[in-house]
């Protein structure tokens, strides 16, 4: 839950497939968050970053082509460079936070947020980005009953807001560790219960004006797609929009759109956790759809879908969320981003979806 959008989707990770792991520089999956701020440099500013290896077999220079996968690189080193800048004076920071929250113990940036998400004790500190959709948030999950999962709570200021005049939130500590395709069976009830908890909200104001590469991408993997597409995403969308078909009409509501496992933490004992809340409004069972493209097609196996298998229209939702995913990518490389890589990233997941489609209408 400690993921503030610019406003965009999907925390910074390296992800190899397991199919492409002997592959150099093969894309990054969540690489379109951190580009956000890297587009923003200016070209001068740009060429002067450098980058650090990061994952199995990933290296960058000054003088390569500037890829997607590279400005992911490039940007996880501009970032950690921007928090250091900012952040080196940990008591700087912890005298800001103070102003608005209690703080038990030493303060530590934790690692994947951004350089903006600190913990102490077992509270987490954030400093948002996009102050209106963190209030938002907040308020969502503060309300919410944990009834089958587990979630973050939100804290107030000394002043009762969810966000403090400098622009920090707080956040409650969820312990676990990250979902993987063995806890399937107890995360499907639980993002089913996750979302049966949000079906009341209303339809949040901020998303009808919200623009970014990830939203234009989703609007396009459900109605109409781009009326160019680079040639080498071209064979890979076909494809998908051969097997897209219109689904039967299914209620709409506020759902976490980036569920993925590292999004979703499991504790003995106890439900499963949902962090990093991303809202979208669709149907609930996309959200299930997306954890399925990553668990099962992204990883190139076929035979975790089988556990999503009656979920409502599901094949139709997870052609979605692929196709979704390369759009991402399209619409990132608009904005100078390479595609070298990307073909190969979404060859398995596409092939696996219209296998299983196929192996299912054979039925």
């Amino acid at each position: 839950m400690f993921h503030a959008r610019e406003p965009a989707i999907l925390r910074i990770r390296m992800r190899i497939p397991p199919h492409a792991a002997a592959q150099p520089g093969i894309a990054a999956d969540r690489f379109a968050r951190e580009i956000v701020a890297i587009l923003k440099l200016s070209p001068s500013a740009l060429a002067a970053t450098e980058c650090q290896p990061v994952g199995p077999k990933a290296s960058c220079t000054r003088n390569e082509p500037l890829t997607l996968v590279t400005l992911h690189l490039r940007s996880m080193y501009t970032r950690t460079m921007t928090s250091n800048s900012h952040s080196s004076d940990i008591s700087t920071l912890s005298t800001d936070i103070a102003q608005a929250f209690d703080i038990a113990g030493e303060l530590h940036v934790l690692p994947g947020g951004e350089g903006r998400t600190y913990r102490a004790g077992n509270i987490i500190y954030r400093r948002e980005t996009n102050v209106a959709e963190a209030s938002y948030l907040a308020d969502v999950y503060h309300h919410l009953p944990e009834i089958g999962f587990r979630i973050p709570k939100p804290i107030r200021t000394r002043y009762d807001e969810w966000v403090s005049l400098t622009g920090w939130s707080a956040w409650t500590f969820v312990t676990g560790r990250l979902a993987t395709q063995d806890d399937v069976l107890v995360v499907i009830p639980a993002i089913r219960a996750f979302h049966h908890a949000l079906a009341s909200q209303p339809y949040p104001a901020h998303l009808a004006t919200r623009d970014t590469p990830y939203d234009r991408a989703d609007q396009a993997a459900w109605d109409t797609p781009p009326d160019t597409i680079d040639p080498r995403l071209l064979p890979v969308v076909k494809q998908l929009l051969h097997l897209r078909q219109p689904i039967d009409s299914l209620p709409t509501q506020l759902i976490h759109g980036d569920l993925n496992e590292e999004n979703i933490l499991i504790e003995a004992g106890i439900p499963p956790a949902i962090i990093d809340f991303t809202p979208y409004w669709r149907p609930p069972e996309f959200a299930l759809a997306v954890l399925a493209y990553w668990l099962g097609s992204y990883q190139g196996d076929m035979a975790i879908l089988r556990a999503f298998a009656q979920v409502r229209e599901f094949d139709q939702m997870l052609v979605r969320s692929a196709l979704r995913m390369i759009l991402i990518s399209h619409e990132f490389s608009k904005q100078g981003g390479s595609l070298e890589h990307a073909v190969e990233e979404f060859q398995t997941p596409v092939r696996i979806i219209a296998e299983w489609i196929n192996q299912r209408e054979r039925l």
